[in-house]
């Protein structure tokens, strides 16, 4: 590769450093001002903090009635992070639940896709049953992320008082034999 001292000052030049962190990556070139050769310089780039601790998540299912809410607390739904403020940690639900969907206190009755830790920790998000199925079981999916890395997970959902005897019909009297 060729490029001039004009293509450096101008900022043509990038590096992507795609390695591990806190290592020094030796970059080896030749220059010259057209007559006179340096060959074999080294020029060193150290890299700094790159982030590589993923979040931890606390995820328990919840058993829940047909058709109620379950507020998430954190000893539920919660994370954090060793190298940040947890009240940066985002949530994205990537899945929706098939028999519901997770609302925000101060929009009720709309489903949200993105929540942080802060809302969580401040009981502000909920689960919330909508469907007249007679299921047992439901979930979501949804990511964590603290802005460098991504944790997916999948949250389960029981659901109780779901009637699943089968009906019976009586029609007209009965007769005994004999």
């Amino acid at each position: 590769m060729n490029l001039t001292q004009d293509d450096l000052d101008q900022g043509f030049i990038h590096y992507f450093h795609t390695g591990l962190q806190g290592l020094c990556d030796l970059v080896k070139f030749d220059a010259t001002d057209g007559i006179n050769a340096l060959i074999d310089r080294y020029v060193c780039i150290t890299i700094g903090f790159i982030d590589m601790v993923f979040p931890e998540v606390i995820n328990k299912s919840v058993t829940r009635e047909k058709g109620g809410k379950v507020t998430f607390k954190t000893d539920l739904l919660s994370t954090s992070d060793v190298n940040g403020p947890d009240e940066n940690l985002c949530f994205s639900v990537i899945r929706s639940s098939a028999w519901g969907h997770v609302e925000n206190f101060y929009s009720p009755g709309v489903p949200v896709v993105f929540f942080t830790q802060l809302q969580l920790a401040s009981n502000k998000i909920y689960c919330i049953h909508t469907g007249e199925d007679e299921v047992k079981i439901d979930s979501f999916e949804f990511e964590v992320t603290d802005g460098y890395n991504l944790v997916f997970l999948t949250f389960r959902v029981t659901i109780t008082d779901v009637d699943n005897k089968k009906p019976i019909l009586t029609i007209g009297d009965l007769v005994a034999c004999g």
